[in-house]
C-alpha cells in the first residue's frame, strides 16, 4: 500500500462514518510518518490498512468500515486494496505516538459515489 492509497481508504471511510480522525494501526502506520519515497519496497506490499475510528465507543463504525471497505467488498475488487474496521477501546493512559495525514474532508457523497 503507497500513502495515496491509505488516503484513499481514510477519505473513504470519513465519509462512511462521518468522522475524521482515525488510528492506523499495523504495517500502514508507517505511511504515516515516511514518505513512500523513504521506504523499502517491502513496507508497501501490503494491500490492506487496518483502520479504528477514535470516536466508536460501541464498535459500530469499525464494522461499518469492514463492510463497506474491507476485504471482498466492492471497494476492495474496484481499487484493489482495502481496510480493516478494527474495534479498539484505548483508555485514558494509553499513550500514542501519532502522524497527521492531512485529508480533505469531503461532505458525504451520493449514494452511487459512495466509495470513490
Amino acid at each position: 500500500m503507497k500513502r495515496e492509497q491509505l488516503e484513499h481508504i481514510l477519505r473513504a471511510a470519513s465519509r462512511i462514518v462521518d468522522e475524521r480522525d482515525f488510528l492506523v494501526i499495523g504495517s500502514a502506520a508507517v505511511l504515516g510518518t515516511f514518505g513512500d519515497d523513504q521506504l523499502p519496497y517491502e513496507a508497501s506490499r501490503s494491500e490492506e490498512a487496518d483502520i479504528a475510528p477514535y470516536n466508536d465507543p460501541d464498535g459500530e463504525k469499525s464494522l461499518r468500515v469492514e463492510g463497506s471497505l474491507g476485504q471482498g467488498s466492492h471497494f476492495h475488487a474496484t481499487f484493489g486494496y482495502f481496510a480493516d474496521g478494527v474495534d479498539t477501546c484505548l483508555g485514558e493512559d494509553f499513550d500514542l505516538g501519532h502522524s497527521t495525514i492531512q485529508v480533505e474532508h469531503i461532505s458525504r457523497p451520493l449514494e452511487s459515489d459512495a466509495h470513490a
